[in-house]
Protein backbone atom coordinates (compact mmCIF):
# COMPACT_ATOMS: atom_id res chain seq x y z
CA UNK A 1 0.00 0.00 0.00
CA UNK A 2 1.04 3.58 -0.61
CA UNK A 3 -0.78 6.89 -0.36
CA UNK A 4 -0.82 9.65 -2.93
CA UNK A 5 -2.49 13.01 -2.77
CA UNK A 6 -4.78 14.07 -5.55
CA UNK A 7 -5.41 17.72 -6.20
CA UNK A 8 -7.19 20.23 -8.36
CA UNK A 9 -5.23 23.27 -9.61
CA UNK A 10 -2.46 22.45 -7.18
CA UNK A 11 -4.60 22.45 -4.05
CA UNK A 12 -4.33 19.27 -2.02
CA UNK A 13 -7.80 17.82 -1.58
CA UNK A 14 -7.59 14.27 -0.22
CA UNK A 15 -5.28 11.34 0.37
CA UNK A 16 -5.88 8.32 -1.83
CA UNK A 17 -4.52 5.03 -0.49
CA UNK A 18 -3.48 2.79 -3.38
CA UNK A 19 -3.09 -0.97 -3.09
CA UNK A 20 -1.22 -2.40 -6.07
CA UNK A 21 -1.29 -5.91 -7.54
CA UNK A 22 -3.90 -7.45 -5.27
CA UNK A 23 -4.74 -10.91 -6.54
CA UNK A 24 -8.46 -11.54 -7.05
CA UNK A 25 -8.32 -14.85 -8.93
CA UNK A 26 -6.32 -17.97 -9.48
CA UNK A 27 -3.56 -17.03 -11.91
CA UNK A 28 -0.87 -14.38 -11.60
CA UNK A 29 -2.61 -12.44 -14.39
CA UNK A 30 -5.70 -11.82 -12.26
CA UNK A 31 -4.64 -8.77 -10.26
CA UNK A 32 -6.10 -5.41 -9.36
CA UNK A 33 -4.99 -1.96 -8.27
CA UNK A 34 -7.32 -0.54 -5.62
CA UNK A 35 -7.77 3.22 -5.26
CA UNK A 36 -9.81 3.47 -2.05
CA UNK A 37 -10.97 6.72 -0.52
CA UNK A 38 -9.97 7.18 3.10
CA UNK A 39 -13.37 7.29 4.79
CA UNK A 40 -16.93 6.18 4.36
CA UNK A 41 -18.78 3.76 2.11
CA UNK A 42 -18.71 4.68 -1.59
CA UNK A 43 -19.75 3.33 -4.98
CA UNK A 44 -17.00 1.79 -7.09
CA UNK A 45 -16.07 1.89 -10.75
CA UNK A 46 -14.09 -1.09 -12.05
CA UNK A 47 -11.96 -0.26 -15.08
CA UNK A 48 -11.00 -2.88 -17.68
CA UNK A 49 -8.08 -2.03 -19.98
CA UNK A 50 -8.01 -2.51 -23.74
CA UNK A 51 -5.35 -3.99 -25.98
CA UNK A 52 -7.05 -6.46 -28.29
CA UNK A 53 -7.69 -8.91 -25.41
CA UNK A 54 -4.02 -9.87 -25.73
CA UNK A 55 -1.98 -6.86 -24.54
CA UNK A 56 -2.36 -3.93 -22.15
CA UNK A 57 -2.18 -3.30 -18.42
CA UNK A 58 -4.29 -1.84 -15.62
CA UNK A 59 -1.74 0.93 -15.07
CA UNK A 60 -3.28 2.70 -18.08
CA UNK A 61 -6.12 3.72 -15.77
CA UNK A 62 -4.01 5.34 -13.05
CA UNK A 63 -4.83 8.88 -14.16
CA UNK A 64 -8.51 8.23 -14.74
CA UNK A 65 -8.73 6.50 -11.34
CA UNK A 66 -7.68 9.70 -9.60
CA UNK A 67 -10.20 11.68 -11.62
CA UNK A 68 -13.01 9.38 -10.48
CA UNK A 69 -11.73 9.36 -6.90
CA UNK A 70 -12.01 13.14 -6.82
CA UNK A 71 -15.67 12.70 -7.76
CA UNK A 72 -16.23 10.39 -4.78
CA UNK A 73 -15.70 6.91 -6.23
CA UNK A 74 -13.60 4.04 -5.09
CA UNK A 75 -11.81 2.78 -8.20
CA UNK A 76 -10.45 -0.64 -9.08
CA UNK A 77 -8.34 -1.16 -12.22
CA UNK A 78 -7.82 -4.77 -13.22
CA UNK A 79 -5.69 -7.10 -15.25
CA UNK A 80 -7.07 -10.33 -16.68
CA UNK A 81 -5.77 -13.29 -18.63
CA UNK A 82 -4.42 -12.11 -21.99
CA UNK A 83 -5.14 -14.33 -24.95
CA UNK A 84 -2.24 -16.24 -26.48
CA UNK A 85 -2.11 -18.42 -29.57
CA UNK A 86 -2.09 -22.16 -28.82
CA UNK A 87 -3.08 -21.63 -25.18
CA UNK A 88 -6.73 -22.53 -24.62
CA UNK A 89 -6.54 -21.47 -20.96
CA UNK A 90 -6.09 -17.85 -22.04
CA UNK A 91 -8.52 -17.74 -24.96
CA UNK A 92 -12.18 -16.79 -24.94
CA UNK A 93 -14.11 -16.91 -22.65
CA UNK A 94 -11.24 -16.64 -20.14
CA UNK A 95 -11.48 -12.84 -20.21
CA UNK A 96 -15.19 -12.84 -19.43
CA UNK A 97 -14.69 -15.42 -16.69
CA UNK A 98 -12.10 -13.16 -15.07
CA UNK A 99 -14.10 -9.93 -15.19
CA UNK A 100 -17.19 -11.70 -13.84
CA UNK A 101 -15.06 -12.99 -10.99
CA UNK A 102 -13.84 -9.47 -10.25
CA UNK A 103 -17.38 -8.24 -9.66
CA UNK A 104 -18.11 -11.17 -7.35
CA UNK A 105 -14.84 -10.61 -5.49
CA UNK A 106 -15.54 -6.90 -5.05
CA UNK A 107 -19.04 -7.54 -3.70
CA UNK A 108 -17.87 -10.35 -1.43
CA UNK A 109 -15.27 -7.99 0.05
CA UNK A 110 -17.53 -4.93 0.07
CA UNK A 111 -17.35 -4.46 3.85
CA UNK A 112 -13.54 -4.68 3.85
CA UNK A 113 -13.21 -2.24 0.94
CA UNK A 114 -16.07 0.00 2.20
CA UNK A 115 -17.89 -0.40 -1.11
CA UNK A 116 -21.64 -0.24 -1.62
CA UNK A 117 -22.31 -3.58 -3.39
CA UNK A 118 -25.46 -2.12 -4.99
CA UNK A 119 -23.51 0.67 -6.70
CA UNK A 120 -20.92 -1.09 -8.84
CA UNK A 121 -20.11 0.35 -12.27
CA UNK A 122 -17.77 -1.00 -14.92
CA UNK A 123 -15.93 0.87 -17.63
CA UNK A 124 -13.47 0.00 -20.33
CA UNK A 125 -11.83 1.10 -23.55
CA UNK A 126 -11.75 -0.93 -26.77
CA UNK A 127 -11.47 -4.62 -25.73
CA UNK A 128 -12.17 -3.47 -22.17
CA UNK A 129 -15.35 -1.77 -23.36
CA UNK A 130 -16.40 -5.01 -25.03
CA UNK A 131 -15.86 -6.89 -21.76
CA UNK A 132 -17.87 -4.29 -19.87
CA UNK A 133 -20.74 -4.79 -22.32
CA UNK A 134 -20.45 -8.57 -21.97
CA UNK A 135 -20.85 -8.19 -18.21
CA UNK A 136 -24.06 -6.27 -18.76
CA UNK A 137 -25.34 -8.91 -21.16
CA UNK A 138 -24.59 -11.80 -18.77
CA UNK A 139 -26.27 -11.34 -15.38
CA UNK A 140 -25.52 -14.97 -14.55
CA UNK A 141 -22.38 -17.08 -14.63
CA UNK A 142 -20.88 -18.13 -17.95
CA UNK A 143 -19.77 -21.74 -18.55
CA UNK A 144 -16.47 -22.60 -16.94
CA UNK A 145 -16.56 -19.52 -14.74
CA UNK A 146 -14.91 -18.94 -11.37
CA UNK A 147 -18.14 -18.56 -9.38
CA UNK A 148 -16.99 -21.22 -6.90
CA UNK A 149 -14.49 -18.65 -5.60
CA UNK A 150 -17.28 -16.29 -4.54
CA UNK A 151 -20.49 -18.37 -4.58
CA UNK A 152 -23.94 -16.77 -4.66
CA UNK A 153 -22.58 -13.32 -5.51
CA UNK A 154 -23.79 -11.39 -8.56
CA UNK A 155 -21.37 -10.64 -11.42
CA UNK A 156 -23.72 -8.06 -12.95
CA UNK A 157 -22.85 -4.34 -13.00
CA UNK A 158 -25.23 -1.49 -12.14
CA UNK A 159 -24.07 0.70 -15.02
CA UNK A 160 -21.58 0.65 -17.89
CA UNK A 161 -19.11 3.03 -19.53
CA UNK A 162 -18.16 1.78 -22.99
CA UNK A 163 -15.37 3.69 -24.72
CA UNK A 164 -15.10 2.58 -28.37
CA UNK A 165 -15.58 -1.09 -27.55
CA UNK A 166 -17.11 -3.45 -30.13
CA UNK A 167 -20.57 -4.91 -29.62
CA UNK A 168 -20.83 -7.09 -32.75
CA UNK A 169 -17.80 -9.16 -33.70
CA UNK A 170 -19.52 -10.38 -36.88
CA UNK A 171 -19.57 -6.98 -38.62
CA UNK A 172 -17.20 -6.24 -41.53
CA UNK A 173 -14.01 -4.70 -40.27
CA UNK A 174 -14.41 -6.23 -36.83
CA UNK A 175 -14.39 -9.88 -37.82
CA UNK A 176 -11.24 -9.36 -39.89
CA UNK A 177 -9.52 -7.75 -36.92
CA UNK A 178 -10.55 -10.56 -34.57
CA UNK A 179 -9.19 -13.19 -36.97
CA UNK A 180 -5.76 -11.56 -36.72
CA UNK A 181 -5.77 -11.80 -32.92
CA UNK A 182 -5.32 -14.79 -30.57
CA UNK A 183 -8.73 -14.37 -28.86
CA UNK A 184 -10.24 -17.28 -30.81
CA UNK A 185 -6.87 -18.90 -31.54
CA UNK A 186 -6.70 -17.14 -34.89
CA UNK A 187 -9.90 -18.69 -36.22
CA UNK A 188 -11.70 -16.67 -38.87
CA UNK A 189 -15.40 -15.86 -38.81
CA UNK A 190 -15.96 -18.42 -41.56
CA UNK A 191 -14.34 -21.09 -39.42
CA UNK A 192 -16.23 -20.29 -36.20
CA UNK A 193 -19.30 -18.10 -36.82
CA UNK A 194 -21.09 -19.32 -33.68
CA UNK A 195 -18.11 -18.34 -31.54
CA UNK A 196 -18.01 -14.83 -32.99
CA UNK A 197 -21.72 -14.38 -32.35
CA UNK A 198 -21.62 -15.83 -28.82
CA UNK A 199 -18.86 -13.35 -27.91
CA UNK A 200 -20.86 -10.39 -29.27
CA UNK A 201 -22.81 -8.50 -26.57
CA UNK A 202 -25.34 -7.29 -29.12
CA UNK A 203 -26.88 -10.75 -29.50
CA UNK A 204 -27.22 -11.33 -25.75
CA UNK A 205 -28.65 -8.02 -24.59
CA UNK A 206 -32.11 -7.99 -23.02
CA UNK A 207 -34.46 -5.41 -21.55
CA UNK A 208 -32.69 -5.64 -18.17
CA UNK A 209 -29.38 -4.40 -19.60
CA UNK A 210 -27.83 -1.79 -17.23
CA UNK A 211 -27.80 1.97 -17.96
CA UNK A 212 -24.96 2.59 -20.41
CA UNK A 213 -22.96 5.42 -21.90
CA UNK A 214 -21.37 4.78 -25.29
CA UNK A 215 -18.48 6.98 -26.46
CA UNK A 216 -17.03 6.51 -29.94
CA UNK A 217 -15.02 8.47 -32.48
CA UNK A 218 -16.62 8.98 -35.88
CA UNK A 219 -13.30 8.32 -37.64
CA UNK A 220 -12.33 5.21 -35.67
CA UNK A 221 -10.68 2.74 -38.05
CA UNK A 222 -9.82 0.12 -35.42
CA UNK A 223 -13.28 -0.49 -33.99
CA UNK A 224 -15.56 0.85 -36.74
CA UNK A 225 -17.98 3.63 -35.80
CA UNK A 226 -20.75 1.38 -37.17
CA UNK A 227 -20.33 -0.72 -34.00
CA UNK A 228 -21.45 2.19 -31.82
CA UNK A 229 -24.34 3.07 -34.12
CA UNK A 230 -25.58 -0.52 -33.97
CA UNK A 231 -25.23 -0.55 -30.18
CA UNK A 232 -27.12 2.73 -29.82
CA UNK A 233 -29.91 1.29 -31.95
CA UNK A 234 -30.12 -1.88 -29.88
CA UNK A 235 -30.20 0.01 -26.59
CA UNK A 236 -32.97 2.23 -27.96
CA UNK A 237 -34.91 -0.78 -29.22
CA UNK A 238 -34.74 -2.42 -25.79
CA UNK A 239 -35.70 0.80 -24.00
CA UNK A 240 -32.44 0.93 -22.04
CA UNK A 241 -31.52 4.25 -20.43
CA UNK A 242 -28.34 5.31 -22.21
CA UNK A 243 -26.35 8.14 -23.71
CA UNK A 244 -24.51 8.11 -27.03
CA UNK A 245 -21.53 10.47 -27.19
CA UNK A 246 -19.66 10.91 -30.46
CA UNK A 247 -16.49 12.85 -31.07
CA UNK A 248 -14.57 13.90 -34.15
CA UNK A 249 -11.58 11.62 -33.64
CA UNK A 250 -10.28 8.11 -33.91
CA UNK A 251 -9.60 5.13 -31.68
CA UNK A 252 -8.44 5.82 -28.12
CA UNK A 253 -9.31 9.53 -28.57
CA UNK A 254 -6.67 9.96 -31.30
CA UNK A 255 -6.67 13.32 -33.11
CA UNK A 256 -8.47 15.00 -30.21
CA UNK A 257 -7.05 17.94 -28.33
CA UNK A 258 -6.52 17.55 -24.60
CA UNK A 259 -9.50 19.77 -23.84
CA UNK A 260 -11.78 17.96 -26.28
CA UNK A 261 -10.81 14.60 -24.81
CA UNK A 262 -11.37 15.94 -21.30
CA UNK A 263 -14.83 17.13 -22.29
CA UNK A 264 -15.76 13.69 -23.63
CA UNK A 265 -14.37 11.91 -20.59
CA UNK A 266 -16.23 14.24 -18.24
CA UNK A 267 -19.47 13.23 -19.92
CA UNK A 268 -18.64 9.65 -19.01
CA UNK A 269 -17.89 10.60 -15.40
CA UNK A 270 -21.08 12.65 -15.15
CA UNK A 271 -23.18 9.79 -16.50
CA UNK A 272 -21.67 7.29 -14.07
CA UNK A 273 -22.22 9.77 -11.23
CA UNK A 274 -25.86 10.23 -12.19
CA UNK A 275 -26.45 6.48 -11.81
CA UNK A 276 -24.14 5.53 -8.95
CA UNK A 277 -24.47 8.81 -7.01
CA UNK A 278 -21.10 9.15 -5.24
Amino acid sequence: RHTRYISVTGVQTCALPIYNNIQYGITSSETADLYLLNNGVHPVVIFIHGGGWSTGDKSAYAGRARQYALAGFHVIAINYRLAQINDKTTQWPAQLQDVQNVLRWVRQNAVTFRIDPYRVGVGGDSAGGHLALMLGANPYSVPGDRSNLCPNVSPWPNCILNMFGPCDLTLPGMKELIASLPLFDGQSYEQAPALYKAASPLYQMTAIFPPTIVMHGTSDTTVPYAEAVELDGKLSQLGIYHKFVTFNGGHEFSNLSYLDQLNVEMQGLNFMSSILKP
